[in-house]
């Protein structure tokens, strides 16, 4: 790699490091463009260089989330059931959405949709995201840990939705849940829905073996001579 090449990713990390400590500290619509050069030490000009707009940054730091959650996906599973893989990627789904640009994001689901789709890079990495997730679902279903009623699709957008939920609550003034809380309580809601339990017998089925019972018993009292 040229010198030059590695001097202009450097300034993009450095810009992207502290467009992310901005954005967590004063929230996405609260940020500007002049703050974040201002911050580098750089002009608008040569920032708009890298970044022609604030959606073009804050779409490499999703970029840089996806890849988070891809390599966390695609690690070896270390004997870890696919229910406790899909516990630890909702984790940090919830992270990415509690913290930082998330909360007011969140807010806006059409915003988070179109910094996703609208983008290619960010829109391959969602999509290999969503498969790879379906497909940890679908192995839950196969080891008889999620109920197979399910949908993995259905499973894999309520994940995405919870951990947008866990966002709003979060970017809420007044009474608003620490991040940790929230993500906890998103996460024990998800296993809860998702897990398969052992199930009663119905009521048609109990109702069919105590009919079953009661006939045996009035065939042995009736062998037994008491009625």
């Amino acid at each position: 790699m040229r010198f030059h090449e590695r001097q202009r990713l450097a300034r993009e990390q450095e810009i992207v490091s502290v467009a992310r400590q901005l954005l967590a500290s004063k929230g996405y619509h609260d940020t500007s463009m002049e703050q974040v050069a201002e911050t580098v030490g750089i002009s608008k000009a040569t920032l708009y260089q890298h970044f022609p707009s604030k959606d073009d940054l804050v779409g490499r730091l999703i970029v840089e989330h996806l890849d988070r959650l891809l390599a966390l996906l695609d690690s070896p599973a270390d004997g870890a059931a696919p229910v406790e893989r899909l516990a630890a990627a909702l984790r940090l789904m919830v992270a990415v959405h509690t913290r930082g640009i998330g909360p007011e994001l969140d807010t806006n689901a059409g915003a988070i949709r179109a910094l996703v789709l609208d983008r290619p890079a960010c829109r391959e990495r969602y999509e290999r995201g969503v498969t790879r997730l379906a497909a940890l679902v679908a192995e839950g279903q196969a080891a008889g840990a999620i109920h197979p009623g399910l949908a993995a699709p259905v499973v894999v957008q309520a994940m995405f939705a919870l951990s947008c939920a866990a966002g709003v609550v979060c970017g809420q003034r007044g009474d608003a849940l620490d991040s940790a809380t929230a993500g906890e309580s998103v996460v024990r809601l998800f296993l809860d829905g998702v897990r398969r339990l052992p199930q009663p017998p119905s009521t048609f089925l109990r109702a069919e073996r105590g009919s079953r019972e009661g006939e045996a018993g009035a065939t042995i009292a009736k062998t037994a001579g008491l009625s």
